[in-house]
């Protein structure tokens, strides 16, 4: 029997009932019973921002001990991520620049697996990649059953 898919749904709308979470819900109602959804509004967890601290680059996971580390795990498992923000003064909310911001973990592991660094410049201010799309192929070592 195969297992059923996860959805990750993650609300960065201050608003809860607002657009955004509406268009959220309509996803969830859509999949309905054909896989396990899941709705996270970011607004509600408690956590810091990135401190630029360089934690995830020894320890592959982020060192902060606030809401965001069993997001984490539920990132990793899941088979698809719906991530919907309103738009404000031309971008994201705070809410989902905040949370981006604390994906650095996955970017690290993406360039630990990938030996990027010969694609950076002696100063570290350009990469020969597309830094803006997420992997969603993160490299075994990261994903292990103590991991963040």
């Amino acid at each position: 029997m195969q297992q059923a898919k996860r959805i990750l749904l993650l609300n960065a709308s201050p608003r809860i009932g607002g657009n955004t979470d509406i268009i959220l819900e309509n996803i969830r109602q859509a999949i309905g019973n054909r896989a396990l959804v899941e709705k996270i509004d970011i607004n509600s967890l408690n956590f810091k921002p990135c401190q630029e601290c360089g934690g995830c680059d020894e320890n592959d996971c982020c060192i902060l001990d606030d809401d965001l580390k069993p997001i984490y795990k539920k990132i990793i498992e899941a088979d698809a991520i719906v991530f919907g923000s309103p738009i404000y003064f031309g971008s994201l909310s705070a809410q989902a620049k905040m949370f981006i911001d604390r994906m650095q973990p996955f970017w690290t592991a993406k360039v630990k697996s990938k030996n990027l660094t010969d694609n950076f410049k002696t100063n570290g201010t350009r990469m020969d990649t597309n830094y803006t799309q997420i992997s969603t192929n993160l490299p075994s070592e990261f994903i292990r059953e103590n991991s963040c």
